[in-house]
């Protein structure tokens, strides 16, 4: 079979009876034994079959089909036709390169079509994009209140008004609760309170024409999920309020000496207060962990893959003949063969193809 693009070969049918390919009685209408040869061509990852039948009464080629149609690039589509195909060959230098390294990108960034078309010309055909992925890191520090116990009493929990039997407050303790739910309704007023509001609307979704409201139409500050996308103008919007408390550890007797927030115990604070506790802001990313035996006890880290790329391209000369020429007029042209250009350093054959066709 033709190894290289618009090659071909043609098989006589004696060949074929002879090496046991074919009964004689495949080839055989009425007493006739079918003369004649097929021409397998090599087209794109496929072959095309040319038949050519003779000698077998009104089997044969001539008779059953019409008269070769003129060439054409536009490839015949249909049954009952004889298809035969012609190559024509040009031919190109071309020089491979490499883009220069990308930045490395974070995860959530890493966008295809940037890494892409990264400095290239536009006219490059990429072969591959290469990829090189790395560790990086950020981290935050947990931090807590210490504190040298100077014999007072504590409340082990954290409350807005004083309990029964512990009247003082120790303002070193302050902590927030969390936010309420948004409601309509306007939150008791307490001098520890804090109070908020902002506009709620009612959400809902399409369903066909119909509109789906989340919880009954009830409003929202936010929106509440993916699905109920739409904020519905039409009904207006409510006034909603939140609200958080501020709390702290009280205490009778002696007050205790709290340090300011550290993730080690500062010199002479040996009790650490586990409720009082808050984090540092994430760090930067950076490529380097920074978590060891010293700080893991109160350091978390996340860790992301970051990606660089690079492009490898291919930049190609002009054809190197002013016109596409058949197998034998190129070989004539180049003065070499197809297979021996095609072994030539960084040389590559472009090929169109070109049919004609018989129709029943």
């Amino acid at each position: 079979m033709p190894k290289n693009a618009g090659d071909n070969t043609t098989i006589k049918l004696d060949t074929l009876y002879q090496n046991n390919k074919l009964n004689q009685s495949d080839i055989t209408v009425k007493d006739n034994v079918c003369d004649g040869s097929v021409k397998i061509t090599k087209y794109k990852n496929d072959y095309i079959k040319t038949i050519n039948l003779t000698s077998c009464g009104y089997c044969t080629s001539d008779k059953r089909y019409g008269k070769w149609s003129k060439e054409t690039t536009k490839e015949p589509s249909g049954k009952n036709m004889i298809v035969d195909v012609i190559a024509y060959y040009n031919y190109y230098t071309y020089e491979d390169y490499n883009s220069s390294w990308t930045k490395y990108l974070r995860s959530d960034l890493i966008n295809k079509e940037i890494s892409e078309k990264y400095n290239i010309p536009d006219e490059a055909k990429i072969l591959k994009i290469e990829k090189e992925d790395k560790n990086y890191y950020r981290y935050r520090d947990k931090r807590w209140k210490f504190y040298i116990n100077q014999g007072g009493n504590y409340t082990n929990y954290f409350t807005s008004e004083p309990p029964n039997g512990y009247p003082n407050k120790d303002d070193a303790t302050l902590k927030y609760t969390s936010w309420s739910e948004w409601s309509l309704n306007y939150p008791e007023v307490k001098s520890y309170r804090t109070i908020e509001s902002s506009q709620g609307y009612k959400w809902y979704y399409l369903k066909g024409k119909e509109k789906v409201y989340w919880n009954g139409g009830a409003y929202s500050v936010n929106q509440p999920s993916d699905k109920y996308n739409v904020k519905d103008k039409e009904h207006g919007s409510e006034k909603m309020y939140r609200y958080r408390d501020k709390t702290w550890r009280w205490y009778n007797g002696n007050k205790r000496k709290y340090s300011s927030y550290s993730s080690v115990a500062p010199k002479g604070y040996t009790n650490k207060d586990n409720d009082l506790v808050e984090y540092t802001s994430w760090t930067t990313w950076r490529d380097v962990s920074h978590v060891n035996d010293s700080n893991r006890s109160y350091r978390e880290q996340e860790v992301d893959v970051y990606s660089r790329y690079r492009i490898n391209y291919r930049m190609t000369s002009y054809m190197k003949l002013d016109k596409y020429l058949t197998l034998k007029e190129f070989e004539k042209e180049t003065k070499l063969s197809l297979s021996d250009i095609l072994q030539q350093e960084k040389t590559d054959v472009d090929v169109i193809y070109k049919f004609k066709y018989r129709k029943k």
